[in-house]
């Protein structure tokens, strides 16, 4: 059996590039999750891992869709040798069913696990950046007008999803505003 693992952080984020590479690859069942990678403990994957058996392959898209760290990778490897199973990255053109490709993998986990880590260095160096020449980060906050209308159809009993909708943010903006709305002296 070939099975497929597709593995998204959040649900903004989109499955059918991994998907479409995995159905081409010929998966018979393809699983889908959406959690972060650095969880250890992953509902989808954990249930995966006690679903296959010695002659199976596990393919992914690409290996940091499996783990985001080299130990993870490096656990989860060992896991499936131990139980007989082949594993496939196709992004890494990568399959440790040979000597070599699991040496191959070994050295693959450990540059990705460098690159997530250079990611996040150049982010924090460049959030720092900003911060120093005084942009401001984050979210801009809405118009008073905005927010004087979110209270409103909150105070008349609309629903949250109906006042994200009308006045076109997301649902955590209204909630944050009906709770400073309700810290207010009446």
């Amino acid at each position: 059996m070939i099975y497929g693992y597709v593995r998204v952080s959040t649900d903004e984020q989109k499955v059918f590039l991994q998907e479409d590479a995995l159905k081409k690859y010929g998966c018979d069942v393809i699983v889908v999750e959406k959690e972060s990678g650095r969880k250890e403990k992953r509902k989808a994957l954990s249930n995966l891992m006690r679903r296959i058996k010695p002659g199976d392959t596990l393919v992914i898209w690409k290996l940091d869709r499996l783990a985001r760290t080299t130990k993870q990778l490096i656990t989860l490897s060992s896991k499936l040798q131990e139980k007989q199973v082949t594993l496939v990255s196709l992004q890494e053109n990568l399959n440790t069913d040979t000597p070599l490709g699991r040496f191959y993998f070994t050295i693959i986990a450990a540059i990705s696990e460098m690159e997530v880590e250079m990611i996040r260095e150049r982010t924090r160096a460049g959030i720092a950046s900003a911060k120093r020449r005084g942009k401001t980060l984050g979210r801009p906050n809405i118009s008073p007008k905005l927010v004087r209308k979110i209270q409103l159809l909150s105070k008349q009993g609309h629903s949250v999803i109906e006042i994200a909708r009308r006045c076109e943010v997301s649902r955590n903006t209204v909630y944050k505003y009906m709770a400073e709305e309700k810290k207010q002296p009446s």
